[in-house]
């Protein structure tokens, strides 16, 4: 009785010992699959990304070029508003999305043209309807910066700013920034140029992003404020076009009232009293605006024609959208030319509501 109490107890142990082995390999299993299961869940989450990765690039590329086809086709435009002003048909529809460049309104967008699954449109802006950091006399920004209320030791602090980044030494003017300066801001670490400034984010650089965008001068209707920013420019000869500039950038560029260029503003609408229509334009700068007798006031600042335009070209394709940008200028001998290779300003995924043309 005792070997088989002895015997069986063995037995009951060997059995245990079993059951607990199988355990210990179902667990080992379980683990094995879970871990598996998450890695091919990974691999397939990190699949599908480079895929859409890859086509977001293929769509943006195509939308790429839908956006330079809309600068290419630039000429084409021209060739058919000049046809349509020598036979324009129903002037009230014509006259719609006419462009003129002799006449020009200030800002032009074209309608949108299908091509394939996609679109593109063209828009045109007068750069001279902005005003010049680079070329702008001081007293002119003295006088835009004081109408946006920025203290006088602001706007000193500024204009050095910008002229320590542009000359050729480290010395620092009175109100000014060179290298040490930059190097101590936690957000701005880099050395001062010393070289002209060519391209728009280097002023970012200087003045600070939030400073400068949180800049605003008076807007077209009293008690209304605009940004700045949207209102500068790097190109061009510094000139203000007296038929597409905010009146603010005028007063500041002809050393006239902020009332005066108001008024200019208002007249320049045409009879019709709307701004942007095909009756706009002063032909010539005012004789009011005539530096004789008016002292101190100079219209060299000034000028009544478009020479120098912004194109943009914008293709969009499947949500992707991609500006694409170039500077032209107009001559009588050439006509309208490209004085630059177009580059890319925006490139990203449409929402929803935006994927219509418009």
């Amino acid at each position: 009785m005792t070997r088989g109490r002895v015997q069986g107890s063995m037995l009951k142990g060997q059995a245990a010992r079993g059951g607990q082995r199988e355990g210990s390999a179902l667990l080992v299993v379980l683990w094995a699959t879970v871990v598996l299961s998450f890695a091919v869940a990974m691999a397939a989450e990190r699949v599908a990304l480079i895929l859409s990765d890859a086509g977001i690039r293929s769509r943006r590329l195509q939308a790429e070029m839908l956006a330079d086809t809309a600068l290419v086709s630039l000429t084409t435009i021209l060739k058919e508003e000049k046809q349509s002003a020598v036979n324009p048909g129903n002037e009230k529809e014509s006259s719609k999305r006419r462009l003129n460049l002799e006449r020009f309104v200030g800002t032009w967008c074209s309608e949108p043209v299908a091509l394939g699954d996609g679109f593109y449109r063209i828009e045109i802006t007068d750069e001279q309807a902005r005003i010049n950091w680079l070329k702008t006399p001081t007293f002119a920004w003295r006088s835009l910066l004081q109408l946006a209320d920025m203290p006088a030791q602001q706007v000193d602090a500024w204009l050095d700013a910008l002229e320590d980044w542009q000359d050729t030494d480290d010395g620092r003017r009175l109100n000014g920034a060179e290298t040490m300066d930059y190097q101590s801001l936690p957000d701005r670490r880099r050395k001062a140029k010393n070289a002209a400034v060519t391209e728009m984010g280097e002023l970012r650089w200087i003045f600070g992003e939030e400073k400068i965008l949180a800049v605003k001068v008076p807007g077209e209707l009293p008690g209304t404020w605009r940004a700045l920013w949207p209102m500068t420019t790097i190109h061009g000869d510094g000139k203000i076009n007296i038929n597409t500039a905010p009146a603010p950038l005028i007063a500041a560029a002809a050393g006239i009232s902020l009332e005066d260029a108001q008024r200019l503003v208002k007249d320049r609408q045409g009879p019709d009293g709307i701004p942007d229509t095909v009756d706009d334009l002063y032909q010539a700068i005012p004789a009011w605006l005539n530096p004789q007798g008016r002292g101190g006031t100079s219209t060299s600042a000034l000028t009544s024609k478009a020479e120098l335009f912004r194109i943009r070209g914008i293709g969009i394709y499947q949500r992707q959208q991609v500006v694409r940008e170039a500077m032209a200028v107009l001559k009588a001998e050439t006509g309208l030319r490209l004085v630059e290779a177009p580059y890319t300003v925006e490139a990203r995924t449409l929402r929803k509501e935006e994927e219509q043309p418009q």
